[in-house]
């Protein structure tokens, strides 16, 4: 007689002599449920990534908000503080004697100009390519918005995607000159 193994039985526990076949015992386990097993913990593992990938993701791009809210264009661009002394802002300009601070707000670009005191002298708005001067800051009679840049109205303080800003040092104060880039 030859001895054929089915799935679900043991093959060890089949036993046949001349008077009877003993049935082999049926596995305590089913095949399929070391698969559903398997993939229990497959997806709970997945499930755990998966999670912790999410998470990752908005905790960067969280901090990339709270760090370049300009888009991170190498530029910080502030959302509060603008016409405070020492707004909590990342001074942006080039020269020790002046500092620049970027804010943006509901689709207006500011530039606000400080001394190195923090007393303000002088801010501008921009949506698109409108520009104003704000009635804000000691400076503010001596602060002018132009088209086109000139290196002979002074040195340039701060140049940056919207704006570039100039200084010319005067008998009469300081003169600003800030140019609006299209």
């Amino acid at each position: 007689m030859e001895l054929r193994v089915f799935p679900g039985y043991l093959s060890t526990a089949a036993r046949c002599d001349s008077r009877k076949v003993e049935l082999p015992e049926r596995q305590t386990m089913h095949p399929q449920q070391g698969r559903d097993t398997v993939m229990r913990k497959t997806s709970k593992i997945m499930a755990i990534a998966s999670g912790m990938l999410i998470c990752s993701a908005l905790a960067t791009t969280a901090y990339a908000q709270s760090c370049c809210p300009g888009g991170g264009n190498g530029s910080p661009i502030a959302i509060r503080g603008f016409g405070e002394s020492a707004p909590v802002a990342t001074n942006l300009s080039s020269n020790a004697s002046v500092r620049i601070y970027q804010f943006e707000r509901n689709g207006v670009t500011y530039l606000q100009i400080n001394d190195p005191t923090g007393q303000v002298l002088g801010a501008v708005g921009r949506i698109e390519n409108t520009a104003w001067v704000t009635p804000m800051g000691k400076d503010v009679d001596r602060l002018s918005i132009v088209e086109t840049l000139d290196k002979n109205r002074g040195t340039v303080v701060y140049d940056a995607r919207y704006f570039t800003l100039q200084l010319a040092r005067t008998t009469n104060g300081d003169a600003w000159t800030v140019t609006i880039k299209k």
